[in-house]
């Protein structure tokens, strides 16, 4: 069985709320114009910020240009670190 960790847990809650609150697309064929548009930052409006912002940290993480801290990765996602 497959295990989700805190971080797809957040993204995928921060997309539902994100998706739910847009308005639907007004062009004829039914696309949004991010959907159809050339340029490649046009992409990230399928998905709310917290998910660009993740998305983007592990790219970077990737690369190596930021090596996160474990303790405070686990520390931010848990409710009881959260208020410090």
């Amino acid at each position: 069985m497959a295990s989700i960790n805190p971080i797809q847990v957040l993204t995928s809650g921060a997309d539902a709320a994100y998706l739910s609150r847009r308005d639907p697309p007004t062009a004829p064929d039914g696309h949004y114009d991010w959907q159809v548009s050339e340029d490649d930052g046009a992409t990230k409006k399928g998905h709310s910020i917290i998910t660009n912002l993740v998305a983007e940290a592990t790219i970077l993480k990737g690369k190596g240009v930021f090596v996160p801290n474990p303790k405070e990765v686990v520390c931010v996602s848990l409710p009881c670190c959260a208020q410090r």
